[in-house]
């Protein structure tokens, strides 16, 4: 009868223990429906026992409260006294040698009694040997404390991805160019969201491929992936490109990869698709290889919301890649088309007046007529070799010149290209004006330095009227020269003035002037050679202005 009544009394005091717990978890629940700070008292509860007495030496605060005890009471106790002594035979448990884990009923000073689990091992603190006592609640209103709090944690950190993702996309959004923007998907996926690696994929429907942009190594870096090829068919991939799911795909215990394709370790691995409107662009994929920290549950949306964010990225890159393409090949046919109507012009008039001497050579018989006609036709053999010539030497001063800088006085640079044109300046009664300040000089190529003049002083030569005059001035700006020359000659109106550097171009579009219409391309690309530039300004009927800037001679780099 006693057996049965202690059995009762048992029972009833395990029913008391529920109620209370029930109580306390129906207190919590209503706790952090208030939104109250889940995070109080949920600290490691920690107890440092004496290997030898088995008293307590010290403890922290959350073990104070979860035991119940004030400090001045409790250092100096046995865990005896305390009653976290294990009542059943110790459990070894994997964490370290000589540790000891076990689950108790704890009742505190003030009657209250919990589960309680009990995690102890030696360690040295101090230089002393210690007893390390983890204190861990067990009842359902401190699971369910944890649980809330694991759940609170999670959504603040999602928080703070959401508005690092913002801030991504602000700056992906500054970067235009496909290659660049593909880059820095997988390196700010890595530095701001916080992914342990991750790689992007572009989809290539007509192959059925993903092909590599970039993505991280093993030790954390970005790499090149553009040689990497990996084909979906058959896979769940697929139902990311027919559009029937865009959920993340979620695998716990992945194979994880090297750069040889080695499987190294095993892991988590998510991977998402990369969604514009109803297609699939490509994926975006994440694991934990570096770090190996476990699976947030956040995580694989987080991956799935940046994935959505960089397909709109990467489709409007390629929108404006496209258009540009466009925009260049429309230009480029244009140009080729201008330059053919152009070249076939300055090469039919040489070709038909040699194809006329050459008819007439072979019927006249007078020595000296014959000579005429062999002369008229060097003549215009030579015209089509300068043509040729000056295509040449513009494509090699646009592609990779060879230049030799060397400090040049501007005034003996003017004056070596006046010399050059005396005979026509002084036939057409040019009056010139020189203003130079004889300290200025600039770092340059002589000889094309000399030739970028020569272009602009002819040119002002040639369309300036007899009795006219020409200004040149030298200029200096700050770390570079000018070199100008003012004209009072025709003038071109704005149509003129703005292709007035291209190759072949000429006011005159009737020919009516010998020009092969290469002088000043050649100026400007000599200029832009050197890191400088030309400059040209004119008013139709008052004169044209030229100024080729160079840098200056402190640029040039020491004999």
């Amino acid at each position: 009868m006693s057996d049965e009544i202690d059995k009762l009394r048992q029972r009833i005091t395990e029913l008391e223990v529920i109620a209370r717990d029930y109580t306390r978890v129906q207190q919590l629940v209503d706790y952090a429906a208030q939104g109250g700070d889940l995070t109080r008292s949920m600290s490691l509860s920690v107890l440092y026992v004496d290997p030898f007495t088995q008293q307590v030496i010290d403890a922290n605060d959350a073990a104070l409260e979860l035991l119940g005890y004030p400090r001045s009471r409790l250092i100096g106790m046995t865990v005896d006294q305390l009653a976290i002594s294990p009542s059943t035979p110790p459990v070894h448990s994997p964490e370290a040698d000589y540790a000891r884990l076990y689950t108790l009923t704890y009742q505190r000073p003030d009657g209250h009694d919990f589960l309680l689990t009990v995690d102890h091992w030696p360690i040295e603190r101090e230089d002393r040997r210690v007893v390390y006592y983890r204190l861990t609640e067990s009842s359902l209103h401190r699971r369910l404390w944890h649980e809330l709090q694991r759940r609170e944690t999670e959504g603040f950190h999602f928080q703070q991805k959401l508005t690092a993702l913002n801030e991504v996309t602000v700056q992906l959004s500054r970067i235009e160019p496909l290659d660049p923007l593909c880059h820095q998907i997988v390196a700010l996926g890595v530095s701001l969201l916080g992914f342990d690696r991750l790689g992007l994929w572009l989809n290539d429907p007509d192959h059925a491929v993903m092909r590599g942009t970039y993505g991280t190594d093993e030790q954390g870096s970005i790499r090149a992936e553009h040689d990497q090829v990996w084909h979906y068919t058959g896979s769940q991939i697929e139902s990311y490109i027919a559009g029937t799911t865009t959920t993340p795909l979620v695998f716990t215990e992945s194979p994880l990869y090297n750069h040889k394709c080695e499987i190294v370790r095993y892991g988590w691995n998510v991977i998402v698709p990369l969604l514009y409107g109803s297609r699939c662009l490509g994926v975006l994929s994440a694991d934990n290889f570096t770090h190996g920290h476990p699976l947030q549950d956040y995580e694989p949306e987080l991956l799935r919301l940046y994935g959505i964010t960089a397909a709109h990225l990467i489709e409007l890159a390629r929108t404006r890649e496209q258009a540009v393409t466009l925009r260049v090949a429309q230009g480029r046919t244009g140009m080729l088309r201008e330059f053919i109507t152009n070249v076939g012009h300055d090469f039919r008039t040489p070709l038909s007046v040699i194809n006329t001497k050459a008819y007439l050579l072979q019927r006249v018989i007078d020595p000296g007529d014959r000579a005429a006609l062999v002369n008229s036709i060097n003549q215009q053999v030579k015209q089509l070799g300068d043509i040729v010539d000056r295509m040449l030497e513009l494509v090699t001063l646009q592609s990779n010149p060879t230049l030799h800088r060397e400090r040049l006085p501007v005034t003996a640079l003017v004056n070596l290209v006046l010399s050059a044109q005396r005979n026509v300046i002084a036939a057409k009664g040019l009056h010139v004006d020189l203003h130079i300040n004889p300290t200025l000089s600039v770092c340059a190529d002589h000889d094309h330095a000399v030739r970028a003049l020569h272009e602009i002083l002819e040119n002002a030569v040639q369309y300036t009227p007899h009795e006219g005059t020409i200004r040149i001035e030298g200029v200096a700006y700050p770390q570079e020269i000018g070199i100008r020359v003012r004209d009072s000659g025709t003038g071109m109106d704005a149509a003129t003035l703005k292709r007035v550097f291209e190759p072949l171009y000429r006011g005159d579009q009737a020919r009516t002037e010998r020009n092969i219409g290469f002088g000043l391309a050649i100026a400007k690309a000599i200029a832009e050679a050197h890191g400088g530039r030309i400059l040209a300004e004119s008013t139709l009927g008052q004169g044209s202005t030229f100024e080729i800037v160079l840098p200056e001679d402190r640029t040039c780099p020491l004999p």
